[in-house]
Order: structure tokens, then C-alpha cells, then sequence
């Protein structure tokens, strides 16, 4: 046989690059973990969470952008939010949480309560770690109370976001405060009171 005339580069076809199939391993390390949040880690990957606050999030009236602003989620447990806010253009976003649920001071069953060590199991950030790891999020978690936010610590913010915290504290009015001077131009507070946050 043969052979037809040499092409040159430019004439040959264009093999275009594929991504390698990663969702195998990214399930692995969804079921690694008891989440909280439904959240998509990767494209048709998402974390069984009983709570999916996709529709909700559709529904707040957000900024028009959230391009450059420096956003601050109180309680974020899996990330939602703080990756919701990270996915809308927040230059710069904090997570912060209790990563042990006994040093909250109003414990409830099953989460720890003051006095007795919570197995390492039922420590909080593990599963928002994997979810940032997968979803390639440079948002920051930090293992902090709502009561100890200070601008000395933490800094200002332009968007302050939460979530479900204020109906598990024990002095509502002094988280507020603390989140309000915060907030440099503009305090986001949602409440999700309901399980199905979709009504």
C-alpha cells in the first residue's frame, strides 16, 4: 500500500485535549462523610445533604454582583453558602463555624454538649474541606464563634451572610451585634426556618 503524502503540522487533525473522569473518586469522598448540605462538588457529583438550598438561593434578592466585595458566611457548616457566594464573584470569602458542636452555648441532642469530649467523627470542617477540595474553592474556614467576630479579628466585610445561626444561639441580640459591625456597606441575613426551604 501506498503511503499518501506527508501533512504538514498544520494540516493534521486537531486532537483537542479530554479532562480524566474524576467522578469516581469525588464519590468516594462524598460518602466519606454525614453532610448537611446538598451541594455539587463536581460536575454530576452532589453531596447527599438533607438540607438543598439551591432553590432558596435562586430566590434572595442578592446584589446585582458580587464581583470584588469581601463576604463573610456565619455557620456554614458544608460550605453552601460560602461557595454560593464564592460561585456569584466574591473576591474574598470566610467561612466560619464551631468545628465542635459542644461549644455551642445552646447544645443540642446529639451535637455535643459541654463537659464531654465529641468524637472526632461528629467534629464539623472535614466535609467542608473535601467540598472545597473538589469544587477548587479558595474560600477560608476558620473555627470561630459569632460571638468572638471582631473587626480587630476578622476584619470588615461588604457582605455578611447568615444562615440558620441566630435560631441556635442562646443571645441572638449579641450574635446581630457582632455581625453588624461587621458589615461595611451591605448585611445580607437569611433565615431558613423550615426543612424544605422551597415554600
Amino acid at each position: 500500500m501506498r503511503a499518501g503524502p506527508r501533512r504538514t503540522p498544520a494540516q493534521l487533525p486537531r486532537l483537542d485535549c479530554v479532562a480524566v473522569d474524576r467522578s469516581g473518586d469525588a464519590l468516594r469522598r462524598v460518602a466519606d462523610h454525614d453532610w448537611w448540605h446538598t451541594i455539587e462538588v463536581a460536575p454530576g457529583v452532589v453531596t447527599p445533604g438533607g438540607w438543598d438550598l439551591r432553590p432558596t438561593a435562586a430566590r434572595i434578592p442578592w446584589p446585582a454582583s458580587l464581583e470584588g466585595l469581601r463576604c463573610l458566611d456565619v455557620g456554614t457548616m458544608d460550605g453552601f453558602w460560602a461557595f454560593e457566594l464564592e460561585r456569584r464573584g466574591a473576591r474574598e470569602v470566610l467561612a466560619i463555624d464551631l468545628a465542635d458542636p459542644a461549644r455551642q452555648d445552646a447544645p443540642r441532642p446529639g451535637r455535643g454538649s459541654p463537659g464531654r469530649p465529641t468524637p472526632p467523627e461528629r467534629l464539623r470542617g472535614a466535609s467542608f474541606r473535601t467540598a472545597a477540595e473538589l469544587r477548587g474553592s479558595r474560600v477560608a474556614y476558620e473555627d470561630l464563634s459569632v460571638y468572638d467576630l471582631s473587626p480587630a479579628e476578622v476584619g470588615h466585610f461588604d457582605l455578611v451572610f447568615v444562615g440558620y445561626v441566630l435560631q441556635l444561639v442562646r443571645d441572638p441580640l449579641r450574635a446581630r451585634h457582632a455581625l453588624g459591625v461587621l458589615g461595611r456597606s451591605v448585611a445580607l441575613r437569611a433565615t431558613v426556618a423550615g426543612r424544605d426551604a422551597s415554600h
